[in-house]
């Protein structure tokens, strides 16, 4: 175990280390004692690993392949279709610890745009299972603007499914906008035309939010799970029956 002052002893030397050395010699592996322990250099220490962290997200994703032929029929899109650039933008096929996978970036920057995608999905079409990269803990992916009956996924097929469907349709009144065929405002949405909630993990470990839509349509979820979600997140109070016995 190292003790505290040869942990100090350590952070001061990286005192006199100018920033980018630090980012440099900080990795996903560091000693946690060197992250937890309350040092001013400390702090510069997480931030550095935080820093590499989304950068290593960025880079995932835009090194990766778009547009592969894998993609869309994963996705089950025609690429003949006038929308299917847009609509699988945000997907990208990557090879991770010697399994190809599909990433996909919600809320993706715009087409054209060189960003840092919020959240990144690792999806394996074979097996159906999915996580986000960089995060193993369970939560729910909200949408920017969720429709008043709108839907919660489970199963990452039928969320991509349901993305590109609805980046399609989004796409085609852009082409019908340019062409003078619609004549309302067609924004494009910050969260990308997010389909809807997506829960990532295991769902009686996800908070669920307390404004949610007053009507919700489950996919790949128990709807009796996730009542109990929604339930147990609300943090209702509970009466108990008295059971004290009143003396004659």
């Amino acid at each position: 175990m190292t003790c505290p002052t040869s942990l100090t002893f350590r952070l001061d030397a990286l005192g006199r280390i100018p920033m980018g050395d630090i980012e440099a010699l900080a990795s996903f592996d560091v000693n946690p004692a060197l992250c937890l322990i309350d040092h001013p250099i400390a702090a510069r220490v997480r931030q550095s690993i935080a820093i590499r962290r989304h950068r290593a997200k960025q880079s995932t994703w835009q090194n990766a392949d778009p547009l592969h032929p894998a993609i869309y029929r994963a996705l089950r899109i025609d690429p003949a279709d006038p929308a299917s650039f847009y609509a699988a933008y945000p997907f990208r096929l990557a090879k991770i610890d010697g399994a190809h996978v599909i990433l996909a970036a919600l809320r993706c920057p715009p087409v054209g745009e060189v960003a840092e995608p919020e959240t990144l999905i690792s999806w394996h079409p074979p097996s159906g299972t999915f996580a986000i990269v960089g995060d193993v803990n369970p939560q729910l992916i909200e949408p920017d603007h969720p429709d008043d009956e709108a839907h919660i996924y489970g199963d990452f097929f039928a969320f991509a499914r349901a993305w590109v469907e609805r980046r399609a349709a989004w796409f085609q009144r852009h082409l019908d906008q340019m062409a003078d065929k619609w004549a309302h405002p067609n924004v494009e949405p910050s969260d990308g035309n997010l389909p809807g909630y997506l829960v990532v993990g295991d769902i009686t470990k996800v908070r669920m939010p307390r404004d949610l839509p007053p009507v919700l349509t489950a996919h790949g979820i128990k709807p009796k799970a996730l009542n109990a979600a929604i339930f147990r997140s609300a943090n209702l109070p509970r009466v108990n029956e008295n059971t004290m016995r009143i003396a004659a």
